[in-house]
């Protein structure tokens, strides 16, 4: 990564994709509140930082969903390697909720193998809020 630093006054300076780099390494908060950064870069790295914590949010949510079906059905990890044609590796992970190298769409595509419908509702954001938000509403009710 080219993140410059102003040795003068101790400050990085990146670009929007530098950031974006760095967040999708899973760098935790507190290491990067440690830098003293520009306030254009402080503010690209907090909404960066914000949309990442959501994501990982939204994974986790989809993820206990999954789980939740695959149980239900009495699916075994074995079965579940063919429903999601991936290998027991991968599907070792997601049974562990260890979801890094599994993205957003790709588990929505593991409740599409699972005969779930997926609606995506795109809405202004609240005027009290400084930037949009990504939510899982799970609309699914058990059946009796």
């Amino acid at each position: 990564m080219s993140m410059e630093k102003d040795t003068e006054n101790n400050v990085f300076d990146a670009t929007e994709k530098e950031v974006f780099e760095v967040t999708e390494k899973d760098v935790s908060e507190e290491e990067i509140r440690g830098l003293q950064v520009n306030e254009e870069f402080k503010n690209i790295l907090e909404e960066a930082i914000f949309q990442n914590a959501e994501e990982k949010s939204a994974k986790k949510q989809i993820s206990l969903k999954i789980m939740e079906i695959l149980r239900k059905r009495k699916i075994t990890k074995t079965k579940a390697v063919e429903v999601f044609k991936m290998n027991s590796l991968k599907v070792s992970a997601l049974y562990r909720g260890k979801l890094f190298g599994f993205s957003l769409s790709r588990m929505i595509r593991f409740l599409l193998m699972l005969d779930h419908d997926i609606d995506i509702v795109i809405k202004e954001k609240s005027p009290s809020e400084r930037f949009g938000h990504l939510r899982v509403v799970d609309n699914t009710t058990p059946k009796l």
